[in-house]
């Protein structure tokens, strides 16, 4: 049964910067609560404690997600059809009464249709970003996604239900009767050889479950609109809803400030770029005026993303506290970078430690395996939680200590991940085949045991952890995985009664092995090791690695075990999931953003829409006033940009284009002109009087020329302004004339500079010379940005220092 939670000692919310009028609204793909209905039919729900968004606050705290009931993932059915699910979530006639419960807990619930969001879920999140953001990308396996056929072996509509396949429906529960469902659901309706599909592309099956994913985002923007008051923060989580604050931006982007905080790693450039809806994501985030991750190797891995695929920069800002804070600058804005890794709820954890049946099945496991060292794992059931790397390893332990052999367990307890699909399965069958090979060769050693997440919830958790002696963690990529927390408040009473006699073994042997408590060994790639300093840290890819650590932890002298029992004691009992919490709210409240609507403006359409700063003082142009203006006006001077306006700025093209012509290869060169239209336009524009129209571009003059050198009463500058030409009379005896700003120009500095630039250009890939009447360029924007930035700011400095004794800037 559930206790109320206790009252943390900390310091209220208010003294942290908060009031009680402070409000927030908080978003999550799922509520934090969990319904359950009597067989009367009447709905109860009660704080899901598992979800560290169910912390308590001072502030003002609305919650919208979607509620969690059976069928929520769209599969459902009879069996016979090929559904798992005998309802289709909420049936609407409950939902008002479901909607009023969920008020008394400040909830809001986001209605969407189960199939279009087990499309979105199951489909892209868990299906394609789930394996990318943790750096899984594997184009050899051809059991994925195929763009143009859609699911392999599914029929191309992904709309279209199927049964999973034999061997993970074999697997499936009969949960119809149950109350909750695991936390991540029964099933996938999708093919399951679609969990580590690499290959992406935006057509077919990928398009359609792209489309699920903005559709549901653009629920969940409607109803945070429908709640939204003047003031509040809101906080996005997780990356089910990554597009969110785009949709938002449009609707309230002036008036909130938007939070989006990661709880899964963030991939390297190199993985991320693999999405085909690349660009769209990262802007998608960069709506929001905060971005936060549990660790900065995430948020290095984010800024990397925007600087090579969106051209963006990053630095230190000030903050309204007197201190700087990381941030992006993107069109004008600043949008902040934070790093702050989530606790446990430490009061709820000492106090489930403490419950009886928490007390009474920790001392069953302990008298199950008396005078053995009990080592505990829980992971779930799928590859990157790496679980059979920790049965390799202990096999390499107990091959070269033969002394250990019969004195330690290893409780595996394994949580069904249903929804990973074969990933699931075949992850199963490899362990069961390791874990039966062990203990073939040394009987007893593992007890492997099997559990719907519904099944394994904290209560069940931290008494195993209490039993546990040792808890191994191999996972190869994860992000917040809070097991190691959980685990070092389990033993945090250590420091208290003396190390020495906390627990010795009870078999009574006074030669049996002397159990000390609370060794954690966690993967490197786990978010957590970052901050659970007193763990053993392995490359779980290593298997002498993890043997070693087992054998450190068995054999660690008293000091070392008191020491680092102390330093993950510190981490747990600091950082609590409320301060977390407090702390990114504390950073999302000190953006700087202006409370003038005339500082944004908002440009793009569809995902491709930006929040644009301004300068303050900026007006946005208004083309009403505009077009009163023109008509009403004796002169005017109307000077049109060349390239994105009489143009279109085609970048490839046209970095392709500049490269061309910097090599002067002249039959590569097909120069692209303006539309038949748009001469007409200049044409009727220049024929006014009144008018005078001049196109400014960067180009050379023979090359405005021969795009817009005919236009009659046109004035023309290039070179940005070097050199200029008066509007054209059009009269063939009148030839156009050309001007330049600085007369007399000195070029004796340019072979100085070329074999200068030359030396660069041979160390940096992607770099070119590219050569006009009046400067020499050293281009670079096909280079690595980072490495191409570095060697300009290089070539500058030798530039400046060769050339300082000649008139040339």
């Amino acid at each position: 049964s559930r206790c109320p939670l206790p009252t943390p000692n900390i310091p209220s919310s208010a003294n942290l910067g908060f009031t009680p009028t402070d409000g927030a609204i908080v978003v999550s793909v799922f509520l934090p609560v969990v319904l359950s209905r009597s067989a009367a039919g009447v709905w109860s729900a009660d704080w899901d404690y598992e979800n560290m968004l169910s912390m308590e606050s001072d502030m003002r705290v609305t919650r919208v997600g979607t509620v969690k009931w059976r069928g929520w993932h769209g599969n459902y059915g009879d069996k016979a059809g090929g559904g798992q699910s005998p309802e289709n979530g909420v049936p609407v006639a409950d939902r008002p009464a479901v909607e009023s419960l969920l008020s008394t807990f400040n909830c809001v619930p986001v209605w969407i249709d189960p199939t279009l969001f087990g499309e979105a879920y199951n489909g892209f999140c868990k299906g394609i970003l789930w394996p990318v953001f943790h750096n899984v990308s594997s184009v050899y396996n051809f059991g994925g996604v195929d763009a143009d056929a859609g699911l392999r072996g599914r029929p191309s509509d992904p709309g279209q239900q199927q049964p999973p396949s034999p061997a993970a429906a074999r697997q499936q529960p009969d949960d119809a009767d149950s109350d909750y469902l695991p936390s991540d659901g029964l099933s996938d309706p999708f093919d399951s050889d679609h969990v580590m599909g690499p290959v992406h592309g935006d057509g077919g099956a990928q398009a359609h479950l792209w489309s699920a994913y903005t559709q549901v985002n653009k629920a969940f923007s409607d109803v945070i609109v429908q709640h939204f008051n003047e003031g509040d923060l809101i906080w996005i989580h997780g990356f089910h809803l990554l597009v969110l604050p785009s949709m938002l931006s449009r609707k309230v982007g002036r008036l909130a400030k938007i939070g989006l905080f990661l709880h899964t790693p963030f991939p390297s450039s190199e993985i991320f770029r693999t999405l085909w809806c690349r660009e769209d994501l990262l802007r998608g985030m960069l709506n929001a005026d905060q971005i936060g991750f549990h660790l900065y190797e995430y948020a290095r891995h984010f800024l990397t993303c925007c600087r090579r695929l969106l051209g963006l920069t990053a630095g230190m800002v000030p903050d309204t506290y007197g201190g700087h804070i990381l941030a992006v600058d993107s069109n004008g804005r600043k949008v902040t970078v934070t790093s702050i890794h989530a606790g446990v709820d430490t009061p709820l954890l000492k106090k489930l430690l403490k419950h009886s049946s928490t007390v009474e099945k920790s001392e069953a496991i302990r008298a199950q395996f008396a005078g053995k060292v009990i080592m505990m794992a829980i992971d779930r059931l799928e590859s990157l939680k790496g679980a059979p790397l920790k049965i390799l390893g202990l096999e390499r332990f107990l091959d070269k200590r033969p002394e250990w052999r019969g004195k330690l367990v290893l409780v595996q307890m394994g949580i069904s991940a249903f929804e990973r699909g074969e990933d699931y399965v075949n992850t199963k069958s490899e362990l069961a085949r390791l874990v039966e090979k062990v203990n073939t060769k040394y009987p007893g050693t593992i007890q492997f045991q099997e559990s719907t997440e519904a099944d394994m919830r904290l209560g069940q958790r931290i008494a195993l952890l209490r039993a546990a002696d040792i808890v191994i963690i191999t996972s190869l990529r994860d992000g917040l995985n809070r097991l190691p927390m959980e685990f070092a408040i389990s033993h945090q009473d250590a420091l208290q009664v003396g190390i020495d006699n906390y627990r010795r073994s009870d078999s009574g042997d006074p030669s049996a092995v002397r159990v000390r408590p609370g060794v954690c060994i966690l993967s490197e790639f786990t978010s957590c090791a970052r901050v659970m300093r007193g763990s053993i840290h392995v490359n779980p890819w290593k298997v002498s690695d993890i043997a070693q650590a087992i054998g450190s932890s068995l054999e660690m002298d008293v000091d070392e075990h008191r020491r680092r029992i102390k330093y993950d004691s510190e981490f747990v009992t600091r950082v609590t999931t409320q301060r977390w919490a407090m702390a990114v709210l504390l950073d999302l409240k000190g953006v700087k953003k202006s409370s003038e609507a005339t500082q944004y403006s908002g440009a793009g359409l569809g995902l491709g829409f930006r929040l644009l700063g301004m300068n303050e003082g900026f007006d946005s142009l208004d083309t009403s006033k505009v077009s009163k203006a023109y008509r009403s006006s004796q002169r005017r001077l109307i000077m049109l940009d060349y390239g994105g306006t009489i143009l279109k700025d085609d970048e490839d093209k046209a970095a392709l284009q500049r490269f061309v012509l910097a090599k002067a290869d002249s039959a590569l060169v097909k120069r692209s002109t303006p539309q038949e239209e748009l001469i007409e336009t200049l044409n009727l524009l220049c024929s006014d009087p009144r008018n005078t129209v001049f196109v400014v571009s960067g180009k050379e003059r023979h090359s405005i020329m021969a795009t817009l050198g005919s236009v009659k009463g046109l004035g023309l500058a290039a070179e940005h302004g070097m050199y200029y030409s008066m509007p054209w009379s059009g009269n063939d005896e009148d030839e156009r004339k050309w001007e330049v700003m600085v007369s007399g120009q000195d070029r004796s500095w340019r072979p100085s500079a070329l074999s200068i630039m030359d030396v660069y250009t041979s160390r940096t890939h992607g770099s070119y010379i590219e050569q006009t009447e009046s400067k020499i360029l050293w281009q670079y924007r096909d280079a690595d940005p980072e490495f191409g930035a570095l060697q300009a700011k290089e070539l500058e400095d030798h530039l400046q220092s060769v050339l300082k004794n000649f008139n040339v800037v």
